[in-house]
């Protein structure tokens, strides 16, 4: 018999959670199959992805992608979902998703069906820009056992050349069509690439003069040059600490994935599974928000309790990230400097004042009105004059934990996390109606954060002990779909979700798709997307020099008065501190204002959720 290839004929779930052949779903989806996944040419076939319609990618480090179909985004992208066998892989603690990390290795991944844009009405919040959907492979449909290695290198301009190594197992048996188990387990190692960009300026970064030679260079991989002040009133220029390379501040440059998972299938019926799975993944990488971190060690675990039918599930599944030695790089450059010669210290001395008194002449033996002299002297605790390297290890500000109370002494970049995701989810397919096709379904999803008061806003009252954030989102679905005239049919979708701190929301989703003949179609369809704030956007208090990262949850900033005319704008309060104006920091009340500075009040609203409609022909 000789094999046929069939365009169009191929099965997708994703669309309307039922199954349908890919011309006639109601939106347009991306397809990758088996034959597709051994095919590629790619070190691991999540780099694959970037090669689908549609689709743009953003590696932050070799096993760290960001994957992004329509609508802007961050390297992060918690706009876009990713589910493996239903879960969402999302890190509780960021709501970021960390990709083939935690994702199916390939010797187990069966398909991956992905969904360009908006896909809220049928799988919630966050399926913003897209969502993905990974089916791992049933152990008794493909049993055995599988091997596969992968050996290669990588090679860039600033890390050089050196080897990378892929090992993958997969072992599934069957018994008596009753009972089936599976163990997975990948292994990645690699040099990551080494970021060498010390010639872009931060805050010019279009530029076409190569500005690493003003004093107030912030270069785009040079950390701890970020805080800038202003010496003008002392004849000289507005000055930027002196940044620190970013391999320097990396303990180690390696790239390591670690993930592993087991699982167990228990037919009671024919149609009726009993599926109990659970994910391990670990591993080392660098990561992008804000700022750039060096995730070193840090853990994710998924497991999940389904019962499964032809027409309905319910599944329970916990989602936890456990962040002990990843730390911040940006943050680390700017500690390193501080720690080596600080700032300004409550005696007037300090980097600034060095740097200032050297470029004036007022230190014997250094040239006067010369910028590098005066940056060489202010510097002068960092490098040994004999080797040019830096006198001390990093490894002791990087041990550091990043306090709660930022005037703690000494502060430090590393940041610690241990957040927990429970959610619940159940759907039915009412397949006994024969007039039309109608499905229903909700989950119920609840949050638990912590962090030690190094990430979240966990500490109610100055002094108080750091407490759990909880917080939740639930909500419900209904879809039916009816054929007309044989030629038409027409999908309707509406949802409801509702969490903590902001109103309810619907979205709705319409499509009409008309079948001229079996692989001819039209379909135009509306959609609309809803997004609430992450983690992050909601409760974060993140200390960076000179600064404080505010989340903007109701239930959190609302203590801190800043927001809905709470505070000033940044140009006004600058203007009002030169002149000598000054506040009581208990209450922000005015105590002195001798320039009668006029206060712009900041009107920064709390955070709302961010929501979309589009329309699509195809």
């Amino acid at each position: 018999m000789d094999e046929e290839s069939l365009f169009g004929q191929e099965i997708v779930l994703s669309a309307t959670r039922l199954k349908e052949r890919i011309l006639l779903s109601p939106v347009t989806v991306e397809k990758m199959d088996i034959k597709f996944i051994q095919q590629t040419a790619s070190a691991e076939f999540y780099d694959a992805i970037a090669t689908m319609k549609g689709v743009q990618v953003t590696n932050s480090s070799i096993n760290l992608t960001s994957v992004n179909t329509r609508g802007f985004s961050d390297v992060t992208n918690s706009r876009f979902v990713q589910l493996v066998d239903g879960i969402d892989t999302a890190d509780p603690t960021t709501n970021a998703n960390l990709g083939s990390i935690i994702g199916i290795g390939e010797l187990d991944i069966e398909s991956l069906e992905l969904l360009p844009g908006s896909a809220s009405a049928l799988y919630g919040p966050n399926a913003f820009n897209g969502i993905m959907l990974m089916a791992s492979k049933s152990p008794f449909d493909y049993q055995g056992l599988s091997l596969m290695t992968k050996v290669g290198f990588t090679n860039s301009e600033a890390g050089g050349s050196n080897p990378m190594s892929i090992y993958s197992l997969r072992y599934a048996k069957a018994f008596n069509n009753k009972i089936a188990f599976k163990v997975n387990a990948y292994y990645l190692g690699a040099q990551d690439w080494t970021a060498n960009d010390y010639k872009t300026d931060r805050n010019n970064p279009g530029s076409a003069i190569d500005l690493s030679t003003k004093p107030y260079f912030d270069g785009v991989n040079l950390h701890g040059n970020e805080n800038l002040v202003d010496l003008s009133g002392f004849g000289v220029d507005i000055v930027s600490r002196t940044g620190i390379k970013e391999k320097d501040l990396l303990d180690n440059n390696n790239a390591r994935t670690r993930k592993a998972d087991a699982a167990i299938h228990y037919k009671m019926k024919d149609n009726l599974e009993l599926i109990g799975v659970y994910r391990y993944a670990s591993g080392s990488s660098l990561g992008q928000s804000f700022t750039k971190f060096a995730y070193r060690n840090f853990y994710q675990g998924l497991s999940k309790l389904e019962l499964k039918a032809d027409n309905f599930f319910v599944r329970q599944s916990i989602n936890i990230t456990n962040i002990e030695d990843t730390y911040d790089v940006g943050a680390l450059g700017a500690y390193v400097n501080e720690y080596f010669n600080p700032s300004q210290r409550p005696d007037g001395s300090g980097w600034f004042t060095d740097y200032a008194s050297a470029y004036l002449g007022a230190i014997p033996g250094v040239s006067a009105a010369t910028h590098a002299a005066a940056r060489t002297y202010a510097d002068r605790f960092m490098i040994d004059p004999a080797t040019g390297k830096y006198v001390a290890s990093f490894r002791d500000v990087i041990d550091r934990i990043r306090p709660i109370d930022y005037q703690d002494n000494p502060p430090g970049p590393s940041f610690f996390a241990k957040s927990y995701i429970y959610n619940t989810e159940v759907f039915y397919n009412f397949n006994k109606i024969k007039w039309a096709e109608i499905i229903a379904g909700g989950n119920y999803r609840q949050f638990s954060l912590f962090s030690k008061g190094t990430i979240f806003d966990e500490a109610p009252d100055p002094g108080s002990e750091p407490q759990r954030i909880f917080t939740h989102v639930y909500g419900g679905y209904v879809q039916i779909a009816k054929t007309l005239v044989e030629k038409f049919k027409v999908t309707g979708s509406l949802r409801y979700d509702k969490m903590k701190d902001f109103k309810g929301h619907i979205t709705p989703r319409a499509s009409v798709v008309y079948s001229a003949d079996k692989n001819h179609n039209i379909r135009l369809s509306y959609q609309t997307g809803l997004r609430f704030p992450d983690q992050l956007q909601q409760f974060l208090y993140f200390p960076v020099p000179g600064a404080i990262a505010l989340g903007g949850s109701p239930s959190v900033a609302s203590r801190y008065g800043v927001y809905d005319g709470g505070s000033y704008t940044l140009s006004s309060y600058i203007d009002f501190a030169t002149k000598g104006g000054t506040f009581n920091p208990t209450t922000g009340a005015i105590i002195t204002n001798p320039g009668n500075v006029s206060l712009k009040t900041a009107d920064v609203p709390y955070l709302k959720p961010e929501e979309l409609s589009s329309f699509e022909i195809g």
